[in-house]
Formats: C-alpha cells, sequence, structure tokens
C-alpha cells in the first residue's frame, strides 16, 4: 500500500464529509416502539470528492488527475483528501501540537497535547499520525475533546492547518472522467478513510 500524491492545482469543486458508523446495528423490540443501539467500533470519515469539469484546464491537469487515478489502483493504494475545511482558531502559523496523553470517558475522548494550551475552536478538523477527528469542544489547557472517540498515537505531531485524511477509493472500479475536445473531467471519488 502506497500513499498517492494528490495531484496540486486542480481545482476541487465538490468535498463532501460524514462520519460514517458501518458497524451499528439498531435492535427493535417486537412488542413496541422500544430500541436500542449496538454500537461496534468509533466510526471513520468517509466523503466524496469532486474535482472539476473545466474549459480552463489544461492537458498537464488532465494527465495529472488521470495519472493520479491510475496510481491508485482502485483502493489499493492511499492518497491524502483535503477536507477543504479551514479551521476557525486562532493558533500562530508554525505552531506545533504534538499529543502527550488521552483519556476516554463515558464514550467522549479529550487528548491533551503539547505546544499551545489555546488556539483549536469546536467543529476545526485535526489529523493525527492516520486517523482524523473534529473538535466538539473549543481547546482549553492543552486540552480538546474530539470524535470519534478513537485513541489517537501517543508522541505524534497534530495535523492542524489545511487538514487532509488519508484515504482510499470506496469502490475498485475507480473514478470516471470525461473528456471532449472542450472540457474535461468532471472526476468524481468517493473515498473512505483508511485505517
Amino acid at each position: 500500500m502506497a500513499l498517492i500524491p494528490f495531484p496540486s492545482g486542480v481545482l476541487v469543486t465538490r468535498a463532501d464529509l460524514e462520519l460514517a458508523h458501518p458497524g451499528q446495528v439498531v435492535l427493535r423490540s417486537l412488542y413496541g416502539a422500544a430500541e436500542q443501539v449496538l454500537g461496534r467500533g468509533p466510526g471513520h470519515w468517509q466523503g466524496r470528492l469532486e474535482i472539476a469539469e473545466t474549459d480552463r484546464s489544461t492537458d498537464g491537469q488532465r494527465r495529472a488527475v488521470e495519472a493520479f487515478l491510475s496510481r491508485l489502483r482502485g483502493s489499493s493504494n492511499t492518497f491524502e483528501v483535503p477536507l477543504q475545511r479551514p479551521g476557525a482558531g486562532t493558533l500562530r502559523a508554525g505552531s506545533k501540537l504534538k499529543t502527550s496523553a488521552f483519556s476516554l470517558v463515558s464514550g467522549e475522548l479529550e487528548i491533551t497535547v503539547t505546544g499551545a494550551a489555546t488556539g483549536l475552536v469546536a467543529g476545526d478538523f485535526i489529523r493525527i499520525w492516520t486517523r482524523t477527528y473534529q473538535l466538539i469542544g473549543d481547546q482549553r489547557d492543552y486540552k480538546f475533546k474530539v470524535e470519534p472517540p478513537a485513541p489517537p498515537q501517543i508522541g505524534a505531531a497534530v495535523m492542524w492547518r489545511n487538514t487532509t485524511a488519508i484515504a482510499r477509493l470506496r469502490d475498485a472500479g475507480g473514478a470516471g472522467g470525461g473528456y471532449t475536445p472542450d472540457f474535461r473531467g468532471p472526476w468524481t471519488l468517493d473515498w473512505q478513510e483508511a485505517l
């Protein structure tokens, strides 16, 4: 499994993102309205990325996208999905955060970092090692809570600017893309977080 670089200079026109819980099973009572949810695992991110159909793209951009898709080999290789969701926090450029501890209490994951006591805010996306998280509360006293509640690697750097997710294509068939003399694309990539 190789990490294939995402082509630079291409226009992303759609970047859907959702936290999926494929291991959840809802058990409904046969005799009433009661139900119980059986959760298996913290979930993972998935989405859809669309690279623009445009009459302004060059043949070089088309070749770059098509070569990128070929190198993915269906779902065999991984790539960094640009989430297209800038953070709203106040961390200074160049701030470096690292995980130092975490606690998982009542299904809530709280991560402790070194490098800055505050700065990230609820709704910001971060990546620790290969796992992507979303803050569900503001960073205070070097700590913040995140979803999904999957324990992070201790000592790992926290990516908080231009956050990406490590992903693979959901469908081994790849992503189609049209070509006419006037237009190239669009290319649609249905992806899921590679864990």
